[in-house]
């Protein structure tokens, strides 16, 4: 286990069997980045268990995932030397603490969401609820605002045919309140100014009925086509389902509506992610906060002799390089020299050799012009 643990560390085998009072700093160190790997598994198993439902899929991916954050823990824990002052090595280190705080954040969300499970699934619940009604709601304003411009236009037409048939009731009244004497001249009798009223009412009923032929069938048009509307309102509100809401998002949300709505869970959550992060830079602060121990110095030693040895071996090899320069450089100095010295015996030899052409020509003209003299005479 113990063996395990050091692995897990990232400490060199050969370093810390040469620094046995390392090995339980080490070892706890290794442990922790254990336990934050197997947090991660069931973790994202969790997160992968909700989204595909199956167990052999979320058990397998989760280990995926436990063995990539238990890996890059051990790289960033492995990877922070002690070499310079506390504020340097704390400056290098800043980058693997942001690291290791966003692991910190992924790992502990799907734990929240299972620790918080049941209120999670009563705050699903209202959020389908509220689905749901935001989908009625959607339904019922795209039928409504034709319903009410329906409903409108019925009523102006009705007012029209009451206005028309409470005008004919009126002239229909004053005809027979002159009949009997109950109105008009007060004389009961059915002469001249009752038959003038008659005459206005049978007018009036003439109106009546032509404008009721005329905006009746009108009125039960569209008394149809609501009716019409708010049965089709009503068959499409009733294939509304209830949407489940059991995704990992949606779980997501969840929380951060509980997290909104109840201070406890707020703070709950706030906890738990920071003991994550606690136990995520654990590692990394106590080998930032410790002193500098045998293991450190051990490391250092072979980190320098490597270095040493590798600035030696490229010394050499600069000075091998910069030997076999000058020594090219030198030989073909010297190979320039004797083609130079070649080249000028070549053009000396050929000079020589035009000027007695020219010599052995101007002989060979003279005796030419001599010899014609000699003809001439």
């Amino acid at each position: 286990m113990k063996s395990f643990f050091l692995f897990c560390s990232g400490v060199h085998q050969g370093f810390i069997n040469r620094s046995p009072s390392e090995v339980n700093k080490y070892v706890g160190i290794g442990a922790t980045i254990f336990f934050t790997g197997l947090l991660a598994f069931f973790s994202s198993a969790f997160a992968f268990f909700t989204v595909f439902k199956s167990y052999t899929i979320a058990i397998f991916l989760g280990m995926i995932w436990g063995l990539m954050i238990f890996n890059l823990d051990r790289y960033i824990v492995s990877s922070i030397k002690k070499k310079d002052s506390f504020g340097r090595q704390f400056v290098m280190a800043f980058p693997r603490i942001i690291f290791a705080c966003l692991i910190a954040i992924v790992i502990s969300k799907p734990l929240e969401l299972k620790l918080f499970e049941s209120e999670i699934k009563a705050e699903l619940v209202s959020m389908e609820q509220e689905k749901y009604r935001e989908q009625e709601e959607l339904v019922r304003n795209r039928f409504l605002p034709d319903q009410e411009i329906l409903i409108n236009e019925i009523g102006q037409l009705e007012g029209q045919l009451q206005e028309s048939e409470n005008y004919r009731n009126g002239l229909l009244a004053e005809a027979v309140a002159e009949a009997d004497g109950t109105g008009g001249s007060q004389i009961r009798n059915m002469g001249p100014i009752y038959r003038m009223k008659k005459a206005e009412a049978d007018q009036a009923e003439q109106e009546f009925q032509s404008q009721f032929a005329l905006i009746q069938p009108q009125i039960d048009s569209k008394k149809e086509a609501f009716e019409k509307s708010r049965t089709e309102m009503a068959v499409t509100i009733e294939e509304l389902k209830l949407i489940p809401l059991d995704g990992f998002a949606a779980r997501l949300d969840a929380l951060s509506n509980l997290a909104t709505s109840k201070e406890s869970i707020m703070w709950a959550s706030l906890f738990i992610t920071l003991l994550f992060i606690a136990l995520e830079t654990a590692p990394i602060f106590v080998k930032l906060i410790s002193e500098k121990g045998p293991l450190d110095y051990v490391q250092n030693k072979h980190e320098s002799y490597y270095a040493f040895s590798h600035d030696l071996a490229l010394s050499h090899l600069n000075d091998k390089k910069s030997y076999v320069t000058k020594t090219q450089n030198f030989l073909t100095s010297k190979v320039i020299e004797e083609e130079n010295k070649i080249f000028a015996e070549a053009i000396n030899t050929e000079i020589k050799n035009t000027k007695d052409r020219i010599i052995d020509f101007s002989f060979y003209k003279e005796w030419k012009q001599r010899f014609q003299d000699l003809i001439k005479t």
